[in-house]
Parts: structure tokens; C-alpha cells; sequence
């Protein structure tokens, strides 16, 4: 096989060297590489909604990991991770040197603010009724509405450092200008991403405890309003394109459903050591109980609901005050 494989590789060599005897200059050899983008021939106004669609996939990418070690740092998982910094979210003690809080959370988060923000600075066409600008004022609220929630205090794009309610306040900003581009668009397209941004503000001003307000958002959402993040199973970019929460949940075994949530409630399913079905795939680290594998994303094309006129009806029922309207 060895000789065969020789053989072959001198008989190409030899076609290559004849046909470059014959070639004009280097042009054979020469080839573009599809995956480098030469920025002097790009125009950043006219590739408006590829940056904007890109800006939405970072927080599409993000939004997964941020969901894993939110659970586990509120006690809704167990890490069943050997990293010692994934375990810090586990325990509630995290220090600032650690790789995981800097590289899993912080930076993809705020990657999904900046790059929105680069959009937001163009001078796209027709501004206040461009879906591009819809979509990259909706989704940096959002990030900024996550930051919020997740972190004390926080800056975007190399701003200041702002508290919570200035942070919420940033988000209710573009989650606005959202709400009114994308009405404004008059597409479907740009309707969902009005309603999106619409729970979101909601959502901004109930932790702002602006009650009224978030009141009126929610009743604005029409009924039936969902709004999916869509992954994709590419086995060639599952970091970038896929659910994050299926991949540590199949590929490494991290996420382990916590006591709380073994129940027989069907909005939690979940497969456990010994039982049937078993788990799909065997803990990183023992957890105590065994490994309780989530199964509310089966798939790395899971989708993730980001919101809805569902929880658009907890918001309201929440800003009411009333114990009876919210039970």
C-alpha cells in the first residue's frame, strides 16, 4: 500500500511540474481562501444587515452558556464539571481571576453589545424603519437587559461603570428604539422584533420596579407571541452555530438537574443514572444524588425560547401587586 501511495504521489507531482511549464506565471497555485475577508472591500453600510445578523448571533451564541452557569451559580443545576472555575459558580464563590467568568460570560456578553453598537453607528438607509437597525437596537437592549441582571455593575463598550438601574435604563433605551423601528417597518419580521423588544422592556422595567410600566408592555404583547432562538447542528462549528445547554449537558456531562427540579413537572424533563431511559451521556465529575441530565434541550438544533406573551402574563401579574392575580 506504502508503494502504491508513492507512486501515486510522484506521478501527481509530475503532472503539477508539466502543467506549471505550461502555466502563465504562478496562476495554477494560485487560490482564494473563502474564509478571509479583506476589510478594505468591505462597505460597511451596504453589508448593514450581514453585521446586524452577526450581532445577533453573538447573543445567539452567548445566551446558552449564560443560561448554564446563571443556573448554576442560582441553584437550578449542579455543575457536575471538573474546572474548578465552573465549580466557583456552583459554590457562589467566584474571584475575579477566574477564566471561566472572564471568557464564558463577561466577554461574549459584551462582544454581543459591541457589536450591535457598530451597527447602531452606521448610517444605514432609511434608519427609522430599517430592519437592521430593529435588529441591532433589539438585541443590544437585551444584552444590556443580561448584563443587568447577572452583574452588579457593568459597562458597555468601554463606557463607564454603571449600577443596575442605569444599566436598565440603557436596555428600556434600545429596547425601545426596537420596539419603534421594527413597528415601524411594517414587515413580519419587524413586528416580531418589535413584540421581542416589547417583552424585554417589560421585563427591564419590572426589575427597575417601574410596575406601570411594565404593566402596559405587557399587555401590548399580543397573544401567542413567541420568539425562538434557532441553532443549527453543524459538527464543524457546534461552538459558534449550536445550544450551548445540549452540548455541556451531552458532550461533557456538566449540567446536572438540581433536587429542586426532580419532580414530575413535564416543563423539566430530565433522564437519571439507573432509570429509563438513561442518560445519554456520563458526568464529568459525581454529583450527589447521580447525574440528572436535563432533557428540556434534547439537541444541539434546540431551540431556546428568548421570550413570549406567556411570560409577558408573569410580568403583568407580578407589576399588579395582587397575591390573587399572580397565583
Amino acid at each position: 500500500m506504502k508503494k502504491i501511495v508513492r507512486a501515486v504521489s510522484r506521478t501527481a507531482a509530475g503532472a503539477v511540474l508539466a502543467l506549471g511549464a505550461t502555466a502563465c506565471g504562478d496562476e495554477f497555485v494560485t487560490v482564494t481562501n473563502p474564509n478571509v475577508i479583506d476589510a478594505s472591500t468591505v462597505d460597511p453600510v451596504s453589508s448593514g444587515n450581514t453585521l446586524a445578523l452577526s450581532a445577533q448571533q453573538n447573543f445567539v451564541d452567548m445566551f446558552g452558556l449564560l443560561a448554564m452557569y446563571g443556573a448554576w451559580f442560582s441553584g437550578e443545576a449542579n455543575v457536575s464539571d471538573t474546572f474548578p472555575t465552573r465549580n466557583e459558580f456552583g459554590v457562589r464563590n467566584i474571584t475575579p481571576l477566574n477564566g471561566s467568568l472572564n471568557g464564558d460570560v463577561w466577554a461574549p456578553l459584551s462582544r454581543a453589545i459591541a457589536s450591535a453598537k457598530q451597527v447602531l453607528d452606521l448610517e444605514l438607509p432609511n434608519p427609522n424603519t430599517n430592519i437592521s437597525v430593529a435588529r441591532a437596537a433589539t438585541f443590544r437592549g437585551f444584552a444590556m437587559l443580561q448584563m443587568a441582571s447577572d452583574f452588579c455593575t457593568g459597562s458597555f463598550s468601554s463606557g463607564p461603570e454603571l449600577n443596575t438601574n442605569q444599566m436598565l435604563d440603557s436596555a428600556s433605551f434600545w429596547l425601545t428604539r426596537g420596539i419603534e423601528v421594527g413597528r415601524a417597518n411594517g414587515t413580519a419580521e419587524g413586528a416580531s422584533l418589535a413584540n421581542l423588544a416589547l417583552v424585554g422592556r417589560a421585563r427591564a422595567r419590572l426589575q427597575r420596579r417601574d410596575n406601570a410600566g411594565a404593566a402596559a408592555d405587557a399587555a401590548a404583547v399580543p397573544a401567542g407571541f413567541e420568539f425562538n432562538m434557532r441553532y443549527t447542528d453543524d459538527p464543524g462549528n457546534r461552538g459558534r452555530l449550536s445550544n450551548d445547554l445540549w452540548f455541556f449537558s451531552f458532550d461533557r456531562g456538566s449540567i446536572s438537574v438540581a433536587p429542586f427540579w426532580r419532580t414530575n413537572d413535564p416543563r423539566v424533563p430530565y433522564r437519571v443514572q439507573g432509570g429509563t431511559p438513561a442518560p445519554t451521556a456520563q458526568p464529568q465529575d459525581p454529583v450527589p444524588g447521580g447525574f440528572h441530565q436535563q432533557f428540556k434541550f434534547p439537541g444541539y438544533a434546540a431551540p431556546i425560547r428568548l421570550a413570549s406573551k406567556l411570560e409577558a402574563d408573569y410580568i403583568a401579574a407580578e407589576a399588579s401587586g395582587n397575591v390573587t392575580t399572580q397565583l
